[in-house]
């Protein structure tokens, strides 16, 4: 098999990785027997709220789109390439340093989680360094791959200041964000430090794209 082909068979495989999990995270959301939300439009409205599960949807359907064409000339594309890159990579870090202490999760809820923090992530960020493609992270690629998490986060602060959950108290996705809790100046501070993150990771992965695209054309020179 060529490099060609295994690459596009690894895209399929972070795909469909990607999908299973989002699979089962849907499943659980609706038959759930605990859950912040008595209604089930609501409980899914929440569930793809989470960074967590938009990051995976991302890099669910990227992926896919690259299985089909890694050759893809579009920059709104590669855009959002990178966004899922960066943004699973976060995923996976922040909730593995921050948050996994707090989940005490059993059965299918402990395999979903699996998928979608540490499978996906683990994947996404192997298939990125081993078969990238290169040369189509530019330095406005990266800012434009900041306005997605950006309007996220605006949308979470939004949206916990509107709706309440079922005790009545506003509902966040995250303890980092949770205004209840901390307020708003410590909730905006956690937020620009997430983006200070994101950036540093998402230029952090054009510098090294540069790197890893002359790596492999010097060994494709060398072989020649």
């Amino acid at each position: 098999m060529s490099g060609r082909g295994t690459a596009q068979w690894f895209f399929v495989t972070v795909a469909a990785v990607a999908f299973v999990g989002l699979g089962m995270e849907t499943v659980l959301t609706i038959v759930a027997e605990e859950s912040p939300f008595d209604n089930t439009g609501r409980r899914l409205v929440t569930m793809f709220s989470y960074f967590t599960i938009l990051s995976n949807l991302t890099v669910a359907i990227t992926h896919a789109m690259l299985a089909r064409n890694p050759d893809r000339s579009a920059e709104v594309f590669w855009v959002f390439r990178l966004t899922g890159v960066v943004c699973i990579a976060v995923t996976g870090v922040v909730y593995h340093l921050a948050l996994a202490q707090l989940a005490d999760l059993r059965g299918w809820d402990l395999v979903a989680n699996f998928f979608v923090h540490t499978l996906s992530p683990t994947l996404t960020v192997i298939g990125w360094l081993a078969f990238g493609p290169r040369r189509h992270i530019r330095t406005s690629t990266a800012l434009w791959s900041l306005l997605p998490p950006i309007a996220w986060l605006g949308y979470t602060l939004i949206r916990g200041a509107i709706v309440t959950d079922n005790t009545g108290v506003h509902w966040y996705p995250y303890p980092f964000l949770d205004v209840n809790d901390l307020g708003y100046g410590r909730t905006l501070l956690n937020c620009l430090l997430v983006t200070v993150f994101y950036i540093a990771l998402a230029f952090g992965a054009r510098w090294l794209d540069g790197r890893l695209a002359r790596l492999t054309e010097h060994a494709t020179c060398d072989s020649t």
